[in-house]
């Protein structure tokens, strides 16, 4: 369905706000899908989508500060919710959330509800929420810890250029070590380094 934006903020400005945030934009004519919001959104949306064609478009003329204001506040919009964004992810790195469609819905839902993203909501939806997401129950794997190299024994990522100036124990190390680690400096037989695609 098709909306128009600069109706519905002068209509009803905390659904706007939703929108704009799902469409990337705040004015104008936009297609939305009224199934990517909560129930009680989609009944709105629909109804002004209804209610839509007998309103007026705004005809006062914008102010430069009343579109800076607007500017500024669309700006903070988007860096509260990429910093939402980032809090939900350093739960899952740290805390043991579980990155999966469920926990992801419960939480999207309880912040839309309460107004718009920010990362004290963030934290206040996993406060609220608690008892019902999923958590992991063993610790996070940790990144690989640095190999320890005996004084003789070359580095992983040696490039391929310097490998002439080693000796055969060096090089059969290395290879024995890249082929055990199954690591990106290990080029199977067959496989060219680069791709036409």
């Amino acid at each position: 369905m098709y909306i128009h934006l600069t109706k519905l903020r002068q209509h009803d400005p905390a659904l706007h706000g939703l929108v704009a945030d799902k469409a990337g934009r705040d004015s104008g004519i936009c297609e939305v899908e009224p199934t990517d919001f909560q129930f009680n959104i989609m009944q709105r949306l629909i109804t002004f989508a209804k209610a839509q064609k007998d309103m007026p478009v705004p005809a006062e003329p914008i102010s430069m500060s009343d579109l800076e204001a607007e500017q500024k506040l669309d700006i903070q919009r988007r860096v509260n919710k990429a910093l939402a964004i980032q809090r939900v992810n350093d739960y899952v790195r740290d805390a043991g959330l579980v990155e999966s469609d469920a926990n992801g819905k419960l939480i999207r839902e309880w912040i839309e509800n309460v107004g718009g993203w920010t990362p004290k909501l963030v934290d206040a939806a996993i406060v609220a929420l608690n008892n019902q997401l999923e958590w992991r129950t063993e610790p996070a794997p940790e990144s690989e810890k640095p190999e320890v190299l005996k004084p003789w024994q070359l580095p992983l990522d040696t490039p391929d250029w310097k490998l002439k100036q080693f000796s055969a124990a060096q090089l059969k190390d290395l290879v024995a070590r890249r082929r055990k680690m199954g690591s990106k400096y290990h080029r199977p037989r067959g496989v060219f380094g680069s791709s036409i695609f």
